[in-house]
């Protein structure tokens, strides 16, 4: 197959490279060059490296409202090294975005934000408490007015109420946004964020307690926990919105429940999950373009064909090309989710209390509905794509070198950050139903298979969750007559709901597949992203299988069709392989896999030290 340039041109404009300008990548690329690391290369210094990434950006302000930039930024460092971008979220999008969004016009913050847009100060976000990691609903560390100092004091009130958040490295000096609840004459005013130094020196300041590093081997950052025994905090470093507290110590403040209130403070996740899904997708593509070159290079020594590669087994085509596949639906949810980040950041409307969203399970759903849900199905996504990889490639797809159990760990990771994806399925299934809106097209009788067709998974999706949510809608119904309510309703269909949430995942992951299919005009790429959809809907059909055909949307022939299809599939896509690798390749130089050279085994031995005999 002719490749050409403008393919990857064009698909840069899928994976929103092309929304950036060429310098700006560059200078991106030359401050990780250094850096792109992963394994064995870290330098153990992740307050340089962001460093090195601040200098090569535009302004903090000018960044953060520009999702196509932060996007770039997210996508880069994710696939360069997962634990850099983890600091780079943490830096600027929820601690220094907290700030901009929160702060308004506070001259008294510009020596600290101007520490943290320098890189003189690591910026780390604190919502989580470690006795409830997962749920933000009741957080419990205070923050006490006092009217005479017009000063906050900041405390923990017991073990479960510590921060986790990545403090344990004495690097660079450490401030924080610290979400607590806002005290005023015994009054409980709901979370609000508060800027606060943690360290100078390598030490914590008085008022503040870091413990020794808390090991999470899934993603290796450095973790600890952080309690507060009676820290002062001038007013100036409240980030109090629309709040204010009058010379008399009254309280003022437009939002007037504690929920809205909790919302807007956690605003600051809808730029999170704009760009999130950027970087869940990069980091897929990097992987399955590593497995799929990796297969085409190692050769089997089986005795059915000796020295065949790999990719000549069915079972690793399946594999390979399905992680392709995946990798691209994960593509078309970001373009879709950077889309929404942007009309969002593009709007610029006031918080209005009487907007926000109800919540059961968790506050982060209800900050931006559409965006969880991509958030979720993202993260959900790369898991499953660095698994694959992992499994189908032996003892170098265990190797951190290779990446795959790197994006494997920064997926588990957000699993629960940046709120905990079961809870955000939990709450879109529940308000699916309890929200009505406008009814998905149904489907009286099983769906014909129409794999050519890069529409025809949305239709079955969207006839699947017609499906399940009218089912749940009758078991409320008969809850409602037989008076139950709140968890006596709802305990007994949780998993309905979850699974109501996850398909309606689909919906959207299918439709975005769909449209970004039909926004390409060349043929030749067209063709692969369209067997590309093709292979993605099999996969995903073979999944929920047994939903299916429960709920009558595919029939048991058509079921026993599919893994012919998807054996057809791979043949189609076979020759296009290096138009695939072509256009889903991350930039040269942004991370190195040894897998992706064809002598794997003298690539790794290039990024060892050795030592000869008779050395130490």
């Amino acid at each position: 197959m002719t490749l050409r340039t403008d393919h990857r041109e064009v698909f840069s404009r899928i994976t929103g490279e092309a929304d950036c300008t060429e310098q700006e990548r560059l200078s991106l690329l030359n401050a990780l060059a250094d850096e792109s690391v992963t394994g064995a290369q870290r330098t153990g210094q992740p307050g340089r490296r962001l460093a090195l990434c601040t200098a090569a950006m535009p302004p903090t302000a000018e960044l953060l409202g520009d999702v196509a930039r932060m996007s770039l930024l997210s996508s880069y460092t994710a696939v360069a090294d997962p634990s850099l971008y983890m600091a780079v979220l943490s830096h600027y999008i929820l601690c220094l975005g907290s700030v901009f969004t929160l702060a308004g016009d506070s001259p008294q913050l510009t020596p600290q934000i101007e520490a943290l847009q320098q890189g003189r100060r690591k910026g780390v976000f604190m919502v989580t408490e470690v006795g409830r990691a997962g749920s933000h609903l009741n957080l419990r560390t205070t923050a006490e007015f006092d009217p005479g100092t017009r000063r906050f004091t900041l405390r923990t009130p017991d073990a479960a109420a510590a921060k986790f958040s990545a403090v344990a490295a004495r690097d660079t000096p450490l401030s924080a946004v610290v979400c607590a609840r806002l005290k005023v004459d015994d009054a409980d005013h709901g979370v609000f964020s508060f800027l606060v130094d943690l360290t100078e020196g390598g030490r914590p300041l008085p008022g503040v307690e870091i413990s020794s590093r808390v090991d999470v081997s899934a993603l290796p950052l450095d973790y600890g926990l952080v309690r507060f025994d009676g820290l002062n905090i001038p007013y100036e470093r409240w980030l109090r919105d629309t709040a204010s507290i009058d010379p008399t110590g009254a309280f003022h403040d437009p939002v007037h429940d504690q929920d809205s209130r909790l919302q807007r403070t956690l605003s600051v996740g809808q730029t999170l999950w704009s760009s999130l899904p950027s970087a869940m997708a990069a980091a897929a593509r990097a992987a399955a373009v590593t497995a799929a070159t990796a297969s085409t290079h190692r050769l089997s020594h089986g005795r059915l064909a000796p020295r065949a590669p790999l990719l000549t087994y069915r079972p690793q085509q399946h594999a390979v090309f399905g992680a392709l596949s995946e990798a691209f639906a994960l593509t078309a949810a970001a373009r879709t989710a950077r889309s929404l980040g942007t009309q969002s950041a593009a709007a610029d409307m006031p918080f209005h209390p009487a907007g926000t969203k109800p919540m059961t399970f968790s506050p982060w759903t209800a900050v931006a509905p559409s965006l969880a849900v991509y958030k979720a199905l993202s993260v959900r996504g790369l898991a499953r794509v660095a698994t694959a990889c992992t499994h189908r490639l032996g003892l170098p797809g265990l190797m951190d070198v290779n990446a795959f159990t790197t994006y494997l760990g920064l997926a588990r990771a957000f699993e629960s950050a940046g709120g905990d994806n079961q809870l955000i399925f939990f709450e879109t299934g529940q308000r699916l139903v309890t929200e009505g809106g406008r009814p998905l097209a149904n489907h009286d009788g099983p769906c014909a298979l129409r794999f050519d067709d890069p529409w025809w998974w949305l239709s079955v999706a969207e006839a699947l969750q017609h499906r399940l949510r009218a089912e749940l809608d009758r078991e409320l119904a008969r809850g409602d007559k037989q008076t139950r309510e709140g968890l006596d309703l709802w305990n007994p269909l949780l998993e309905r709901a979850r699974t109501l949430g996850e398909v309606h995942a689909q919906t959207l992951l299918a439709r975005d597949v769909a449209e970004t299919v039909d926004h390409v005009a060349d043929p030749a790429l067209r063709a692969v992203l369209c067997d590309l959809a093709g292979m993605y809907a099999v996969r995903q059909a073979q999944e929920l299988s047994g939903t299916l055909l429960r709920c009558r949307l595919l029939s048991t022939t058509a079921m026993r069709e599919l893994p012919g299809v998807e054996a057809e599939l791979c043949d189609r896509l076979g020759p296009r392989l290096p138009l695939i690798l072509q256009v889903m390749k991350p930039p040269e130089d942004l991370a190195f896999a040894p897998l992706s050279h064809e002598d794997f085994a003298s690539a790794l031995a290039s990024r060892l030290t050795w030592h000869q005999g008779g050395q130490p």
